[in-house]
């Protein structure tokens, strides 16, 4: 009786900490959400709407840097995140600030002259955004393994 009562403890325990993994994994990526879509824009309003170099780079450091602090600060674990990502992307979907990053715009971008902003289109940039967000998270997870192993390997 005591051995069940302590499993179902232990259990209960368990499913608290996961459900915190993914809400703080959730808010760290609302948070990178609010900085590129909605904080960025307003604040370097130069560089959007559009897909310059600059709005590229924009968008590499900043998910970068956001994704640095909270896999390391916030959870490791990928399962986590990927949740966490499929609601990025859904807020993507809902609101990508009309060309920012390049995203949903159409046409020949040379001159800037004959691009357009077309709503199905948000949908691949959206996909775009979403496999570099799942590159830094992989990239970050391989390089946690490799110091974590590292780490443990005991010198010669």
């Amino acid at each position: 009786m005591q051995q069940t009562e302590y499993t179902v403890q232990t259990h209960e325990k368990k499913l608290k900490q996961q459900e915190r993994r993914y809400f703080r994994a959730i808010i760290t990526m609302a948070i990178l959400y609010a900085i590129q879509f909605i904080i960025l824009p307003l604040l370097l309003d130069a560089y959007f709407p559009g897909s310059s170099n600059e709005a590229t780079a924009i968008f590499w450091a900043s998910s970068c840097i956001v994704m640095i602090i909270g896999f390391w600060f916030v959870n490791q674990r990928l399962m986590s995140w990927f949740i966490a990502d499929a609601i990025y992307l859904g807020l993507i979907l809902l609101y990508s600030a009309e060309g920012a990053y390049g995203i949903g715009l159409r046409g020949i971008t040379l001159d800037n002259m004959h691009t357009y902003f077309d709503r199905i289109s948000v949908i691949f940039g959206a996909l775009i955004c979403l496999v570099e967000i799942l590159i830094v998270q992989l990239s970050l997870k391989g390089i946690y393994c490799a110091a974590n192993h590292l780490r443990h390997k005991p010198l010669k």
